[in-house]
């Protein structure tokens, strides 16, 4: 039933209506009623003029107040909460002035308008309910009238329907006003002139309303005056109070039937409002748009979305969505995260949860078990967790696998299931496709360069592949927009081999976030044709690493933790990213498998086996240790392979201004460079006896430093003279890490670069020499940082050897040592 205090509006409308010409009442959406009215009106001058509170007045309700007096100056002080809607004056006669405000819980009785010096005002107030307490004014217009007895008010454009239309007028003169034709005054207030004064008009001012049922144009409003004035009028438009729900509509996602176990959701109201969505009757929860869903099971899915707007109105029957999920047609399903296990804290658990309900292949990132690989951190760490699933995984091997030496550790928990220890890559069939699990732990096999024995492996696998589809895992990223690591310009031989052969997809880890690229060349450069796509899924517990500028062709970045699911069809794959419990961030799509961009070319010989002793130096095997951490020691493990009468040739490099020092004796210091305040490399070499210890210790006396470095064993050296010649380059900072040209007087020497560099990223070799090892010891934010890598070829002509230049991803000062190992007689 109607109030009381509505009565008045209502009738009001009905009778403009009628005049109008209407018929029918419309209907109010929120049924705005003018409450009460108050007004104030003297010819005396004052400076103040106080207007009751109109009877009614009721918290939310909407109050709106007119002032004028009988001179375009001063300007009014308004009472507290008062809002000037609008100001209008004409020089020496008038100014009206608009306020508006929201009544709150406790107002006062009254309000006083002030002006610094006497003047004739007049004014009103009214209450109005029913309207938009926080928004009151829909739309609003005045004019400035010449003398006349009409005072228009120019139109208006509503924006919605049943607003309350209100026009004010104030004339110079000391008439009565009469509302416009089908508008009822509200209120009307006088402040007669007087002969005795210099202005002798007064000033006369009304307030009246009527229903705007329709949105748009309004059409003027005109009142009348019985005494001709100058005049001003204004006509602006109540916005009522919204109690109409929003409508949700669901503008895509999956329906009828499909094989993907994601889902993704448009949706939007035809009001700004917030929503809630439901899957399949569970509890509702707070979305936005896009909406989605992952690891989803086979059958039939709904979901619901509700909308709320500003107002609090609550969608009544939601927007609804029905799908069915075919159950999996037999596809191989592949699971992929990195960087797992920590004894230190939970986060693997909470990914090996999820691989609980994820069925398919598992494979291994790399850094499976935290810090060092050892067989005891797989057992304690990895064998509670992502462990209980080591039936059905194939894992890859990370750096942190080999600060255990010859990743033993790994070998020993893995078994067969991780390859031949003395290579740790290998390949199989899943399905129509073929999964190739390389070792990017270059120094450790021998190089990962073009003509290595690895790289030259992976051609002959590709070349004989019979699979429509092929996926590559391994553990460091050739591309990467993190500021730990950075692009790893080591695997573009990898990366060559694998597109010459029309390879689509490949998985890394070391990287603790979640990246995925646009398909590319191995130069970086974008191939939505036959490029790989490269998908870094570091997220299998350890921690989170940042993100620096984002580089080309990086389309989604994430720092979460979770499990990346690729589902390889025949011809075709998808990837759905499924974030550990209580995180939000997701990836998924699909792509099609593509062949080579050409004819694959020649398959290369295989390289000839090693020469006999005697015959010429050869590696035999290499070890590295890095570590972001501070420490006072470094350990190298002897390279596996290592015999008796070989020459170890080891690089140490840390922080500048400490000293290094061999903890074991047998150690020929062949150079030891210091760059001040950036960074010191010491080079060292060692013949194998039978006595010597398996692994190898540098303690730095002053304490703690980020400290790096390697070793490369060598065959068929001359023990008794191993360094032919050796020579250093101080190098300012830059990216090019030279080392000098030096003069061999025997053929065939080896010819053996180290650089230290004092910058973070990674380094490629010279030209024609082969890495053999590279390892990092970064310090995020700071300029204390160390990279270092060492490269091999042999010299087979006596003299001048020329330069040779390393080159660092980041700037840095660096140190360059050129080396010559005398082959054995």
């Amino acid at each position: 039933m109607r109030s009381p205090r509505r009565v008045f509006l209502t009738i009001a409308v009905a009778v403009g209506l009628l005049a109008a010409g209407q018929s029918t009442l419309p209907a109010f959406a929120a049924d705005p009623t003018a409450v009460g009215s108050a007004s104030n009106g003297s010819g005396d001058g004052r400076v103040s003029i106080t207007i009751g509170r109109p009877g009614g007045t009721a918290q939310g309700d909407v109050m709106l107040a007119s002032i004028v007096i009988s001179d375009d100056d001063p300007a009014f002080t308004s009472p507290a909460g008062w809002t000037l809607v609008r100001q209008d004056t004409i020089k020496d006669l008038l100014r009206q002035a608009i306020y508006v405000k929201a009544a709150g819980p406790s107002e006062p009785a009254s309000y006083t308008w002030t002006v610094p010096s006497a003047r004739r005002m007049a004014g009103g107030i009214t209450t109005f309910d029913g309207i938009d307490d926080t928004h009151p004014i829909d739309a609003i217009n005045g004019s400035a009238n010449a003398a006349g007895t009409a005072v228009s008010s120019p139109s208006i454009t509503t924006t919605m329907p049943n607003t309350v239309l209100v026009e004010l007028a104030a004339v110079a003169s000391n008439g009565s006003l009469t509302a416009p034709g089908g508008m009822i005054e509200a209120w009307e207030a006088a402040a007669p002139g007087a002969s005795t004064r210099k202005n002798t008009q007064g000033a006369v001012a009304s307030l009246s309303h009527a229903l705007q049922p329709v949105a748009g144009s309004t059409g003027s409003r005109t009142a009348s005056v019985t005494s001709a004035g100058r005049s001003i009028g204004v006509l602006l438009a109540l916005r009522p109070t919204d109690t109409s729900p929003p409508n949700t509509t669901i503008a895509s996602g999956p329906s009828g039937t499909t094989t993907n176990t994601f889902a993704s959701f448009t949706f939007s109201a035809n009001e700004q409002a917030s929503f809630l969505c439901q899957l399949d009757g569970a509890a509702a929860e707070p979305c936005t748009s896009p909406k989605t869903y992952v690891n989803l099971s086979a059958g039939d899915h709904t979901v619901a979305v509700w909308g709320t707007d500003t107002k609090g109105n609550v969608e009544p029957v939601p927007a609804t969505r029905s799908w069915t999920i075919s159950p999996n047609s037999g596809d191989p399903i592949l699971n992929a995260a990195g960087d797992i296990a920590y004894c230190g804290n939970d986060n693997d658990e909470a990914t090996a949860r999820l691989l609980d309900n994820m069925p398919g292949t598992i494979v291994t990132l790399g850094d499976a078990a935290y810090t060092d690989g050892t067989l005891s951190e797989f057992r304690n760490c990895y064998d509670p967790t992502w462990g209980r699933h080591k039936a059905r995984t194939t894992p890859a091997l990370g750096n942190h696998e080999y600060q255990t030496t010859g990743a033993s550790g790994y070998f020993n928990y893995f078994g067969a299931a991780a390859g031949d220890p003395g290579l740790g890559y290998y390949d199989y069939r899943l399905g129509a496709w073929h999964v190739i699990v390389l070792n990017s732990n270059c120094a450790q096999i021998g190089g990962c360069g073009a003509g290595s024995p690895q790289e030259q492996w992976l051609r002959n696998v590709l070349a004989t592949s019979e699979a429509e589809c092929t996926i590559a895992v391994f553990h460091h990223p050739r591309f990467s927009s993190g500021t730990s690591h950075g692009s790893n310009t080591a695997m573009g031989a990898f990366w060559q081999a694998l597109y010459d052969y029309g390879a689509d997809v490949i998985l890394n880890g070391h990287e603790h976030f979640y990246e995925r690229f646009g398909m590319q060349k191995p130069d970086g450069t974008a191939d939505a044709v036959f490029g790989l796509r490269q998908i870094t899924v570091g997220t299998g517990g350890r921690s989170n690493y940042n993100f620096g500028t984002p580089i080309a062709n990086s389309d989604v970045r994430g720092r979460p933790f979770g499990v990346l699911k690729m589902i390889l069809h025949d011809t075709s794959y998808g990837w759905e990213f499924t974030p550990v419990a209580g995180q939000t961030f997701t990836d998924f799509g699909s792509s099609s498998c593509h062949g080579a961009p050409g004819t694959p070319p020649t398959l290369p010989p295989p390289p000839p086996p090693p020469p006999p002793p005697g015959e010429g130096i050869v590696p035999v095997g290499s070890i590295s240790d890095e570590s972001s951490v501070s420490r006072s020691t470094i350990t190298l493990g002897r390279p596996a392979g290592t015999a008796e009468g070989q020459v170890l040739v080891a690089s140490i490099a840390t922080n500048a201004d400490a000293t290094i020092v061999p903890s074991n004796s047998g150690w020929t210091v062949v150079r030891n460079d210091l760059l001040t305040g950036a960074v010191r490399q010491a080079v060292y070499v060692r013949v194998v006896r039978s006595t010597d210890p398996s692994a190898y210790q540098w303690t730095i006396p002053e304490g703690t430093r980020r400290i790096t470095g390697g070793m490369t064993a060598y065959a068929n050296v001359d023990t008794a003279n191993p360094v032919n010649a050796v020579g250093a380059t101080m190098n300012a900072s830059g990216t090019s890490a030279a080392s000098p040209s030096i003069s061999t007087t025997v053929a065939n020497t080896m010819l053996v670069q180290v650089v230290a560099v004092n910058a973070e990223g990674s380094l490629t070799p010279p030209a024609g020499m082969t890495e053999a090892w590279e390892a990092g010891s970064p310090n995020t934010g700071s300029t204390r940082d160390v990279l270092a890598s060492s490269s091999y070829a042999v010299q087979a002509a006596t003299g001048a050897t020329g330069s040779r230049i390393a080159t660092s991803t980041l700037p840095g000062q660096s140190i360059g040592v050129l080396m010559a190992l005398r082959p054995a007689a």
